[in-house]
């Protein structure tokens, strides 16, 4: 099993201090690290995406992230994990976007602080979408 840990720190309009900012990804990627691990077992395979820079979480160009949804949609990963969902977009149709991928190439969509509950979340969500 594949999984793809994403991380995303925007600095835009903050001081930089890239030493605190790769602090706190790092403590993001390993509490996804804890959570997938526990949820899918320790043989799974881990890659890390990081973007750290001027990328607004309003918007889904970031590096790393669009590195992601080309793993996503060729089918290369199993699960995508982020610590919340609001370091993949701070706007709810972008989330739903990104999951809707996940979905259409089953790939899990889990968060380092609930686990699989982000898809009962986003799937609810989906639904009212549709109505």
């Amino acid at each position: 099993m594949k999984i793809a840990i994403y991380t995303h720190q925007d600095v835009t309009d903050k001081p930089v201090n890239r030493f605190t900012y790769a602090k706190i990804t790092k403590a993001d990627g390993d509490k996804c690290w804890i959570k997938a691990m526990r949820l899918y077992g320790r043989e799974c395979e881990f890659a890390y995406y990081h973007d750290i820079g001027c990328y607004p979480s309003n918007s889904i160009d970031r590096p790393a992230l669009n590195q992601v949804i080309n793993l996503i949609e060729n089918e290369e990963i199993d699960v995508l994990c982020v610590y919340v969902l609001s370091k993949l977009s701070s706007e709810v149709p972008l989330i739903l976007e990104i999951y809707k991928k996940c979905k259409a190439h089953h790939v899990d969509l889990i968060t380092g602080l609930d686990g699989k509950k982000a898809m009962d979340v986003l799937d609810k969500l989906l639904e009212k979408e549709e109505k």
